[in-house]
């Protein structure tokens, strides 16, 4: 089954952009629902105009050193009334600081609120956690979604690794201009994908107080994020402040050249970047070009860009 996936980043992907996956055979669509510092505030229409598309609807969220519990109600959250309508939630592990309890817990509370979890990952990442933790986490109870990015359009080319369990996702191809925004391409095994919903669990258990605080500081966080846009809104009505009485003009001066026009260019990471790829996208011959410029935004470890960094181009 082919699929494709995108973040927060896209913004409000239209109905049209929908539309042109499915003609083009596109059968799924997986959104961002949480960032790890911040939820996808479109992903509720988008998810909704993907179901319009007639596509298959899934979601990802994002963990790092947080509680995971925490990540997946925040994530639930974003997606709305979408949440049950989805094929799975996927936990995406994609930096250091996350812990095998945080991803347990991350599984456990997708399962908790009724919906399946899946792993995202990439290989890359996988073994950076047997470096640190002298072996594999492992997550093999779930099926893994496993970013490599060799643009084979099967589930057979993916190298596996310890720790994961069935390979129903492969993400082949990273952020492509395709459909009238930006998407990541991948092949799933539809047999999987169209196994869900299974039939309805039992109500889950009452919520301890551990889990009862965590939901307090959810909604703590999501009230915070609505005052501060409301704060926001508010600022923009504010009348023009009037203009205090004017001195009088100094002297004029000789007149100067034109400045010349800035130089310096950007660029914002989005998810599956790395540094090789985005120096072969601007002809920069050698990835460190960049990172040498960008190291204090991207830290110690070249490896570990993360979605959101605007970086300096030369």
């Amino acid at each position: 089954m082919r699929a494709v996936d995108y973040s927060k980043y896209q913004g409000a992907v239209s109905l049209e952009s929908h539309l042109s996956m499915r003609r083009d055979g596109i059968e799924a669509v997986i959104v961002g629902l949480w960032h790890g510092l911040d939820a996808n505030r479109y992903a509720l229409g988008c998810l909704q105009r993907g179901r319009q598309a007639d596509l298959l609807t899934g979601g990802y969220i994002v963990v790092n050193s947080q509680p995971g519990r925490l990540a997946v109600q925040l994530g639930r959250e974003a997606a709305g009334s979408e949440w049950e309508r989805l094929f799975g939630v996927a936990i995406d592990v994609e930096i250091r600081g996350v812990t095998e309890t945080i991803l347990t817990d991350a599984f456990a509370e997708v399962e908790r609120l009724g919906q399946r979890p899946f792993l995202y990952t990439g290989n890359w990442f996988w073994d950076i956690w047997r470096t640190e933790l002298g072996r594999y986490p492992d997550a093999s109870r779930y099926g893994a979604w496993v970013a490599v990015y060799n643009g084979i359009a099967d589930l057979a080319s993916v190298p596996p690794r310890p720790g994961y369990g069935p390979i129903i996702g492969h993400q082949y191809r990273g952020s492509t201009a395709a459909y009238g925004t930006t998407v990541d391409f991948n092949v799933f095994d539809a047999a999987w994908v169209k196994a869900w919903p299974q039939p309805p669990a039992a109500p889950p258990a009452p919520a301890s107080p551990e889990e009862v605080l965590m939901g307090k500081i959810a909604d703590q966080f999501a009230q915070l994020g609505r005052e501060v846009e409301a704060q926001i809104e508010q600022a923009k009505t504010l009348p023009t402040p009037i203009p205090g009485p004017q001195g009088p003009a100094g002297p004029a001066g000789p007149a100067g050249t034109s400045a010349p026009a800035p130089t310096q260019r950007t660029y914002t990471v989005v998810s599956g970047d790395t540094l090789s790829g985005i120096a072969a996208k601007f002809g920069i011959a050698d990835w460190r070009t960049i990172y040498n410029l960008n190291k204090a935004t991207i830290g110690a470890d070249p490896n570990l860009i993360q979605p959101g960094m605007v970086l300096v181009i030369p």
